[in-house]
């Protein structure tokens, strides 16, 4: 499969079926990337050379995810999340998360409104029924701290093209990331029978500096 670069509009994009498709599905698996990262190369992999890229999609490749999941509709939610250089935005994650659960409501209310069975009481959070989290730093990035990643983009961008709004969320005691933290343990344990939660992360040291370009620190794992 060769990458296709899309938009980096907020968008919902459906990768195993038109959208408003359920023909034989009655999963639905929302794909969210992390901050600073682009909606379809974060669940990609190239396997071919940089001159000859032949990008591997988990979420959409045939003998992946889809193969795993086969009554499941899979899709990935895109937002502007660049901190560093021209296109940078500052937002929180408290706005990200409002405008996720927005677009989710109306494809919601689309597939509903097909079957002619939409019941407008009905609460998204009710409807999940697992939740896997990649490398998410509920309590911060234990181990590492947000300077050095924006001293090595000083060293690249201009002053004003450096947001670092978006990055005192990882900071730990942050008062946000806490607020976030009870908020979804609030919700999530009343429902803990019906909802299962994974949550994975590396062991290996990652150049976790180099996402600013060519400036690399290695650090381990932090984001626990």
């Amino acid at each position: 499969m060769v990458m296709i670069i899309l938009s980096s509009v907020e968008s919902l994009e459906s990768l195993t079926s038109a959208a408003g498709n359920t023909d034989g599905k009655d999963i639905d698996i929302v794909a969210v990337h992390g901050l600073g990262a682009h909606p379809d190369e974060t669940w990609s992999k190239n396997r071919g050379t940089k001159d000859n890229p032949q990008w591997i999609n988990w979420l959409q490749e045939e003998g992946m995810l889809p193969a795993e999941v086969p009554n499941a509709r899979i899709m990935r939610y895109g937002y502007k999340s660049t901190w560093f250089g021209p296109d940078s935005i500052g937002q929180s994650a408290r706005n990200v998360a409002k405008r996720l659960l927005h677009v989710l409501e109306q494809e919601r209310e689309a597939v509903c409104e097909m079957y002619q069975a939409r019941d407008k009481s009905s609460d998204i959070f009710n409807a999940v029924r697992g939740l896997v989290f990649f490398g998410t730093p509920f309590r911060g990035a234990v181990g590492m701290s947000v300077s050095p990643m924006v001293q090595a983009a000083a060293q690249e961008y201009e002053k004003e093209d450096i947001e670092t709004k978006p990055l005192e969320v990882l900071e730990q005691g942050n008062e946000l990331l806490q607020t976030l933290l009870d908020d979804f343990q609030a919700w999530v344990w009343p429902k803990m029978l019906q909802t299962q939660m994974a949550c994975f992360y590396e062991l290996q040291a990652s150049e976790i500096g180099g996402i600013v370009g060519r400036q690399r620190r290695k650090v381990t794992n932090g984001l626990g």
